[in-house]
């Protein structure tokens, strides 16, 4: 039987080394007390606490797949539904479907986010910043705003608390691909942290003033 790998208990992860999220798959990374990475250039496992200048965008894409499982299932239940009539339950399966869809789509957007920002900041793949044209934050800032006319509209629809909670996680994903888009730009001044602390009305201010 082949034992557990071991796990190197330390405050914060190496950035300049190239690592990846080593979490069990059906485990919500958001909820656990720690972090476990994997460090690619030994195969070596770290375990962190998880705060948020700890969290990468992996965290956010297990979260994601947990909620694309969650929708599956649904899908799949909806079929056998005794007592519905044969169009609703083929209604309810496709929306399911299309929302387990959505969410493999936004995880994917994550996964290349993780494999980007952790490469190992100035030893392999991270780009390198750019102060002058902030490339990434104005492309990522040109698709926060043309997603924003949707989004408020999903916001002027809340209509209970589930709706309240899909928008919110919405506005928020839209808004944490900005701040990461920005911390490409300007990791050599800004952790991760403090990027997560800037919003995006904030990150709109100093593009103007830069």
């Amino acid at each position: 039987m082949q034992s557990p790998p071991a796990i190197t208990r330390i405050a914060s992860i190496d950035k300049t080394r190239p690592h990846k999220l080593a979490m069990p798959p059906d485990e919500d990374a958001t909820l656990s007390p720690v972090l476990i990475y994997q460090y690619l250039d030994n195969g070596e496992f770290a375990e962190v606490p998880n705060q948020p200048d700890n969290q990468t965008p992996g965290v956010l894409a297990q979260g994601i797949r947990l909620r694309q499982a969650q929708f599956l299932r649904m899908a799949a239940d909806a079929l056998t539904t005794k007592g519905s009539p044969d169009w609703q339950r083929q209604f309810e399966h496709d929306n399911a479907m299309r929302q387990a869809q959505d969410m493999a789509e936004r995880a994917k957007v994550y996964d290349e986010l993780e494999q980007a920002m952790c490469s190992g900041y100035l030893s392999s793949g991270l780009p390198l910043p750019d102060r002058v044209h902030y490339a990434r934050t104005r492309e990522a800032l040109a698709e926060y705003l043309a997603t924003k006319p949707e989004r408020d509209a999903m916001r002027d629809a809340i209509s209970d608390p589930a709706s309240c909670r899909a928008w919110e996680i919405i506005e928020q994903q839209a808004e944490v691909s900005l701040q990461y888009a920005y911390f490409f730009d300007t990791s050599d001044i800004h952790s991760r942290e403090q990027c997560r602390r800037i919003s995006a009305v904030e990150i709109f201010q100093r593009l103007q003033t830069d």
